[in-house]
Formats: structure tokens, sequence, C-alpha cells
């Protein structure tokens, strides 16, 4: 469905919507139509459109269907930016964050969900206990024999009650985490799903193969079962981010920016420039506009913030 920009939301955030919108991909022949009738509507369109474009990055040409409006030779309308961003931002617009259907998708089929910035604790009808964290989403189904779980959205952190007859199965993506008695924490994407193990050992299966991760390890593997080689983790900084504080040791800004993300509202987007820097600190997850003010200001970057989006980027 082709989204076409009200006329009284101020340029700015029009521009916004459709540099995050051309880096999902490219436009449809409608999008494209409706991109060049938006330009076509007035200068201060395209001219936003060019200021957003030059700061994330230059703007390269793209082949644009026929039956465009006219423009003048040498407009930059027809350009798209090829913007290094993580893989949620390229879905993300200003209107919604997930499709009204999606949220709806998920409320029917979920036991437990959390909204933007709750972390939320629950105790599982085995005695076992759940720790959400923000925008995540959580069901179960306990058995005489099994205990089964899925991680429909975002992340999780398990304390399982020890029951041997009864394995505890966390299933994700193409993939489940299947312990015993044991602690560890599944982290689900849009393309793929981690597993961390605090305590003990859990097994990691996918279509495509497994692994026996043990304390202090981790794993990930893509949406269609493919497993990254096992690696170690800092277990202290992965307690720390269930208690809402965030430790960053050399981390690339992308990464850091994501765990901040389901703490705010509205999208954060970073240039490919501010994307290449690295982070020291310990950031309070509870005060994500305090939090992000102090990175932004650690990395010497400048901020510019949009309605629903806040641009991050080497001045």
């Amino acid at each position: 469905m082709t989204r076409q920009p009200p006329r009284d939301v101020p340029p700015a955030e029009e521009a916004a919507h459709w540099v995050v919108r051309l880096d999902a991909g490219p436009l449809s022949r409608r999008e494209t139509r409706a991109f060049a009738a938006w330009l076509a509507a007035d200068p201060t369109h395209a001219a936003a459109y060019d200021r957003l474009a030059a700061i994330l990055l230059p703007p390269t040409p793209v082949r644009v269907p026929p039956r465009r409006p006219r423009r003048r030779a040498g407009s930059a309308i027809w350009t798209r930016p090829r913007l290094a961003l993580a893989a949620s931002a390229a879905a993300a617009t200003l209107a919604v964050l997930i499709p009204a259907g999606d949220a709806l998708r998920l409320r029917w089929q979920a036991d437990a969900i959390t909204g933007i910035g709750e972390r939320r604790l629950i105790r599982l009808p085995d005695g076992s206990q759940a720790w959400l964290a923000p925008q995540s989403a959580l069901a179960w189904h306990m058995h005489a024999n099994r205990r089964d779980l899925r991680l429909l959205r975002g992340t999780a952190a398990f304390a399982v009650r020890r029951d041997p007859a009864r394995p505890f199965a966390v299933a994700s993506g193409d993939g489940q985490a299947i312990a015993r008695g044991t602690a560890f924490i599944v982290r689900r994407d849009a393309g793929a799903t981690e597993v961390d193990v605090l305590q003990h050992r859990v097994e990691v299966r996918t279509g495509r193969g497994g692994t026996s991760l043990r304390e202090g390890w981790q794993v990930r593997y893509t949406a269609d079962g493919l497993l990254a080689p096992d690696r170690r983790f800092d277990r202290d900084a992965a307690v720390a981010l269930l208690r809402g504080r965030l430790i960053a040791d050399d981390q690339p800004l992308g990464d850091v920016i994501a765990a901040l993300q389901p703490y705010r509202h509205g999208r954060i987007l970073l240039s490919p420039r501010a994307a290449q820097r690295r982070v020291d600190g310990v950031y309070d997850l509870d005060r994500p506009e305090a939090a992000l003010a102090l990175i932004a200001s650690s990395l010497g970057l400048r901020r510019l913030d949009l309605g629903g989006v806040t641009i991050l980027y080497a001045g």
C-alpha cells in the first residue's frame, strides 16, 4: 500500500520517512510515483530530502520507472542513500514501529508481552522464572513430559526449575534451546537468534545442526537454522543488562544503539561514519534519553531530531 505523505507533517519528517523507506529496498512503481509527487509538490521537500541524504551518505543514482512527473535537468530527485544501518532500522517508518496486524497477532499468540521500556518478571506454571526485556513476547505450553516455550519477539532470560523428566525448550526461528535446570538468555531479532548460557549447559538444535553450550558461551543461528561457531561472552555485562544497565567495553556504536532502542520511543538512525565509532561506559537504560545524550556527547556526534526519528552523525 502506498503511503501518501500527510500535508500537515513537516518536510523534514517526511524526508526522514523516505530516507528510511528507500534504505529498505527498491520502491514499487506506486511508491515511486508517490515519492515523485511529494518531491514535486514543494521545493522545500527536495531540499529536506537532499539534506538528510547528504548527512547519512552521498546519494547514488537510482533507476526510475516511466510516467514520472517532469522535473528540471540536474534535479536530485532520483537519488537513493545506501545507509549502513541496523536491520531493524531498515524496517522503520515514522508512522509505526510494528505494523498493526503484527502487533495484534503477537497479542493473540503471546502469554506475556512487554512494551517500550517495560521489563517484566514472570513466574511460569512449572515454577521456573522468565524475565522479559522491553518489546518482547513469550508463549508457553506445559505438558506432562515436556515444557515448550516460544520466544515470539525480543529477549527473554530464564531461570529453569530442575526437572530431568521434562525438558525445558525455548523455540525461536528455526531452532530451540533445551535445558533441564539452568539459566540462559535467548535473543531474537529479524534475522537471527542468539543463546547465552549463564549457568550449566544448554543444548541448541536447529534443522541444520546442533551444539552443546557451556556456561559463559553463546551461539547465534540464522532464521533458516544455520549455526555460527560457539564463542565466549561477558556474563557480567549480560546480567547487568537484565537489571537495566548497559555496559559497553569498546563496543560498536551500532550494538549499543540496538540495546538502547527498545527502551525509547522512535527510531534511532546512524550515519555510516557514526556507526564506526566505538563506545565505552555504563548507561542507565531506564533513562534512555540521558543515555543517548551522553553517548552522543562523549563521541562528539551531532544529533538531528525529526519527530519519530533521531539521527546521530559525525559533524
